[in-house]
């Protein structure tokens, strides 16, 4: 699992916004007549928190300023902004969330995983609903598991698939921690989910990764047509990755175990037809 650990790293520092659900997902480009115009965000969460978070004047500016430096895709300042808020008592769980997403994108997983405990319980009680009481899984999972913590991780990430909005990042995790535990039948099923999901804007790395491992499960499960096929894909996107190399190197040499052994068995079969029945005197 070291290679999935990496891999997985790389994704959240390099790739993060296209492999997962956008850390950012909330901010999007609005029609304008001006195009000095900024973005405005597509959910007003401070609006959000005045009315139904946990508010206090001595915190209140921090969060306000937290949400905004968090709408601009800028992880520093809120992070800045957030934990000063907190230190002034704010125990608000939309505020935990992003204090969690912040530290994931910045690297800090262990942090990510204490502010998204933190956030847990509050955005199970939340007076109206809110994005995040759904989203929480597999962040949550994600954090988890990116400080070696698999088993806490598969719990969430099984309940982000039937809670939340699942993404294909989210299926190919459950498909490679099945693969982990021996259970390449289900780890097929994750995996297959993922890719009939909308994959644009994921990089041919992490499309070698998903198809490189259908057509990995499938090869122990000796289903070797399928693993040829989806080994053949996962090396268009990836030609020169070695480890898919040598599983298609392993897939195309059962094959042919399995061709030679089927020729023999049919040789056999014609030297030595089946006894006619004698009937008994």
């Amino acid at each position: 699992m070291k290679f999935l650990l990496t891999f997985f790293i790389s994704l959240f520092t390099l790739h993060f916004s296209l492999f997962t659900p956008s850390l950012f997902a909330q901010t999007t480009t609005q029609p304008s007549s001006s195009a000095n115009t900024p973005a405005k965000p597509q959910f007003d969460d401070y609006a959000y928190y005045k009315k139904y978070g946990r508010t206090g004047k001595a915190w209140n500016d921090f969060v306000r300023d937290g949400f905004d430096a968090y709408d601009k895709q800028d992880c520093e300042k809120s992070l800045s902004y957030l934990i000063q808020a907190v230190g002034a008592g704010c125990t608000d769980p939309i505020v935990y969330f992003k204090l969690g997403a912040c530290s994931e994108f910045t690297g800090s997983y262990y942090s990510a995983v204490q502010y998204y405990q933190q956030a847990e319980n509050g955005l199970k009680t939340l007076p109206a609903p809110h994005r995040y009481a759904k989203d929480f899984y597999e962040a949550y999972g994600r954090a988890l598991y990116l400080n070696k913590k698999n088993d806490e991780a598969f719990t969430y990430f099984t309940k982000a698939a039937e809670l939340g909005t699942p993404t294909y990042s989210l299926f190919y995790m459950l498909g490679e921690l099945n693969m982990a535990k021996g259970q390449s039948q289900t780890a097929i099923q994750y995996f297959n989910r993922a890719i009939t999901l909308p994959m644009d804007g994921a990089t041919p790395q992490q499309l070698a990764r998903i198809y490189g491992s259908l057509g990995k499960a499938f090869l122990d499960t000796k289903d070797l047509d399928k693993a040829i096929q989806y080994l053949d894909q996962a090396l268009k996107y990836s030609p020169s990755d070695s480890d898919l190399q040598a599983a298609r190197y392993r897939a195309s040499d059962m094959k042919r175990q399995e061709e030679i052994f089927k020729m023999m068995q049919g040789i056999t079969n014609q030297n030595n037809p089946p006894m006619k029945p004698v009937m008994p005197k």
